[in-house]
């Protein structure tokens, strides 16, 4: 089937969204890469008792697009003095091969508590 000057899908400044020439300019051979979880090495920057650590020790939970969560502590993932809870909320991402971690915490200290630590 032949589309007619007339008849040919346009958008709606009137130019035509399918013609020979964009074709191919389109590459239609990509595909997303499917690469192995962050934790598959020893030194991996996660921290070990994490529920992402583990998330990603399966493959599977990734490819799968799986959820998990758990609870962690805020030193645990980024060092210091500061003492917090934190939730962690894992998601795998599918065919992209990576995973979103989510972390959030209801009760940090703010700046001033912070400061009066500091200067005991």
């Amino acid at each position: 089937m032949t589309l007619t000057p007339s008849r040919q899908p346009t958008t709606v400044t009137g130019r035509p969204t399918d013609t020979p020439a964009l074709r191919q300019k389109i590459d239609t051979s990509w595909k997303p890469t499917i690469l192995p979880p962050a934790c598959s090495c020893p030194a991996s920057p996660l921290p070990h008792s994490s529920a992402t650590h583990s998330f990603n020790s399966e493959t599977a939970n990734i490819a799968r697009g799986e959820r998990v969560d758990g609870e962690q502590i805020l030193q645990n993932w980024f060092g210091g003095h500061i003492q917090a809870e934190l939730f962690e909320e894992v998601v795998g991402l599918g065919g992209y091969g990576r995973t979103l971690t989510a972390l959030t915490a209801s009760d940090l200290p703010d700046l001033e508590e912070i400061k009066e630590e500091e200067e005991l």
